[in-house]
């Protein structure tokens, strides 16, 4: 009899400890999933921060702030969600300022190409100059 009481126990207790697994699991998962959460907020935050910067404004986005990034609704501090198309179009903007920079660079150096140029002509012409007034002399 107690091998019986065992036997019919035993898929209790293994449908019990399935279930208690799988929800470990899920909990695991949705510990994840909000860590992830928060790491793409951070992310998205910086982002906008890099682009405000390389716009030259100092003062900072209020959203960056990472106290108005945390949702105080709910007992367990989570990341807010992202709007979508925002990161997309935060990391776009990102892409478009550092081109003005590359783009602005390249300009700096071609122009001071132009100005090194035009330095080395005034020097030869100085240098024959010089050189003319020399004979000159002689």
């Amino acid at each position: 009899n107690e091998e019986m009481s065992l036997h019919s126990v035993s898929p209790t207790s293994t449908s019990l400890l399935s279930e208690i697994e799988q929800s470990i699991e899920a909990e695991e998962l949705e510990q994840e999933r909000e860590q992830l959460r928060i790491d793409l907020w951070e992310a998205y935050c910086q982002i906008r921060s890099l682009c405000s910067h390389l716009r030259g404004n100092d003062i900072t986005d209020s959203a960056l702030s990472t106290d108005s990034s945390m949702d105080e609704s709910s007992d367990t501090s989570s990341a807010k969600d992202i709007p979508t198309g925002s990161l997309h179009t935060a990391l776009h903007e990102l892409k478009r300022l550092i081109q003005n920079i590359l783009d602005g660079n390249e300009s700096t150096v071609v122009l001071l190409r132009v100005e090194m140029n035009a330095a080395k002509e005034e020097r030869d012409k100085l240098k024959v100059t010089s050189e003319e007034k020399d004979q000159d002399k002689q």
